[in-house]
């Protein structure tokens, strides 16, 4: 990638709660076609303006937008209704253009009856349902509670990411993504006339969309980019809502920026002494200094070349690796996984 076509980079950690929404932001060093400067986390602010004030920061360049929310759909579910076929003709684009049509808003309105029509389970959970991810995927007419995964959800690192048509406990993803989904994705294609807006992987590989289009979206994870970045935070005895601990990271956050080429400006380098307001502004940087990593080309953006299925509909995680995480086609056996999640599972920061 040429040095005046850099991207401004941003990790988006998403929410419901609109005050809870954090954004970390690098931004290319001029003249120094390898160096990066990364700001204090700040709020996302109002999503209606967010591309259009993130490009009016960077006027070199495209715009990287992570967003800590699932971008996809499970293939399995895919094949049970007409979505597959609009995925083929129309790629997930189509999809998204269906789905967040005015018609069809009610596929995003959470149920405690859901069905192919309406997925989105619970809409509460007054009380303990044992067997409720069983239940969702039969509901769904799928197989197991592994056809409610795509094939980047699977565990990697011994952590797995959550299906994003659950709503409820302490892992469900499902109300970040509707609210990023009608948000943000929706008002950007919606306004994309001239084709200026690129989903990664759906449109394409990540430099030639970087290199065609002002606003690059990317689905990211914050608990996977701290693999990548090889952190200790999350593994035995640490956590992220401990301000002690967030501050001993500090030498770790340090070594992972110089890595990535990345310097912190003085306020950054104030909130990571000081272990950050909070494990929002943490995860938010994070996961850009894991995107910067990308975009510099010292680690691949991990999609699989082989497996059509994640350009049509299921997407990937920026930065994943695809080695590790199996693929996950429809299945013909009962899962027996439990109802409550399993340690490690993918937290989104509505639950916070």
């Amino acid at each position: 990638m040429s040095a005046d076509r850099r991207p401004l980079v941003v990790a988006a950690d998403w929410s419901i709660d609109p005050r809870k929404r954090r954004m970390c932001i690098v931004r290319p060093r001029e003249g120094d076609a390898g160096a990066w400067v990364a700001d204090a986390p700040r709020e996302v602010g109002e999503t209606a303006t967010l591309a259009a004030r993130l490009c009016s920061l960077h006027n070199h360049g495209p715009v990287l937008l992570g967003l800590d929310v699932p971008i996809g759909l499970p293939r399995a579910y895919a094949l049970r209704t007409e979505l597959s076929a609009i995925a083929e003709r129309e790629g997930f684009r189509g999809i998204l253009r269906h789905l967040t049509a005015d018609d069809r808003r009610r596929w995003f309105s959470p149920t405690n009856e859901p069905t192919v029509n309406r997925p989105f389970f619970p809409a509460r959970l007054t009380q303990q349902f044992p067997g409720a991810r069983a239940h969702l995927a039969a509901a769904l007419g799928l197989n197991s509670t592994e056809d409610l995964l795509r094939r980047c959800d699977h565990a990697h690192a011994g952590r797995n990411a959550q299906s994003i048509f659950f709503t409820c406990g302490a892992a469900q993803v499902g109300k970040a993504a509707i609210s990023a989904w009608l948000e943000v994705l929706r008002p950007l294609l919606e306004a994309d006339a001239a084709n200026r807006v690129g989903l990664w992987p759906f449109d394409g590989a990540l430099n030639a969309l970087l290199a065609a289009r002002e606003v690059v979206v990317a689905e990211i994870y914050p608990a996977d980019a701290g693999t990548q970045l090889a952190l200790s935070i999350g593994g035995v005895g640490t956590s992220k809502r401990d301000l002690a601990h967030r501050r001993a990271m500090a030498p770790e956050l340090r070594r992972a920026m110089r890595e990535s080429g990345v310097s912190p400006t003085r306020a950054l380098a104030s909130a990571i002494r000081d272990g950050f307001d909070g494990e929002d502004d943490l995860d938010a940087f994070i996961a850009a200094i894991a995107m910067t990593r990308v975009v510099r080309g010292d680690a691949p953006s991990g999609e699989p070349a082989d497996d059509p299925a994640i350009t049509a509909c299921e997407g990937w995680i920026l930065g994943r690796s695809a080695r590790a995480s199996h693929q996950a086609v429809p299945s013909h056996r009962r899962s027996k996984e439990p109802d409550r999640p399993a340690k490690g599972t993918r937290r989104r920061s509505e639950h916070r």
